[in-house]
This record gives C-alpha cells, sequence and structure tokens, in this order.
C-alpha cells in the first residue's frame, strides 16, 4: 500500500487498523525478504535460512506471510 498505492504510513495504519509503527515494521520484514530473494536470484548458491525464504516454495507465500494476507 505505501509503495504501489502511495498511501502515507498513517494513512496505512488507519486502513489496516494499527500503529504506524507496525506499519513501519510490516514494511521492513518485506523489503527484508525481497532482498533475501533478490539473493537468492544474483547468487543461487545462497541457501536461504529457515525464518527467511527457505521455506516457502515461491516468493509470493514469503510476502503473503510478511503483509498477513
Amino acid at each position: 500500500m505505501l509503495v504501489l498505492e502511495h498511501y502515507s504510513e498513517h494513512e496505512c495504519s488507519l486502513l489496516l487498523s494499527c500503529s504506524p509503527r507496525d506499519v513501519i515494521a510490516g514494511r521492513n520484514r518485506a523489503l527484508q525478504h525481497l532482498r533475501d530473494a533478490m539473493e537468492l536470484h544474483v547468487n543461487p548458491q545462497v541457501s536461504a535460512g529457515s525464518e527467511t525464504l527457505g521455506s516457502h516454495d515461491n516468493y509470493g507465500s514469503a510476502l503473503e506471510d510478511v503483509l498477513h494476507v
């Protein structure tokens, strides 16, 4: 929502019924998962840990976990 829809952190917190701090934390988790996915794409020999993408079949399910979809 922050990036794709250009909502502010405050607007996202109102829409999601959470604090702006929770929105920021969720964004940071999503960015970390994207970094991990890019690292796997760039360097396939890198093994993701179980707390990152290693336990997911695809990137979409990892993002769903981060965004609690």
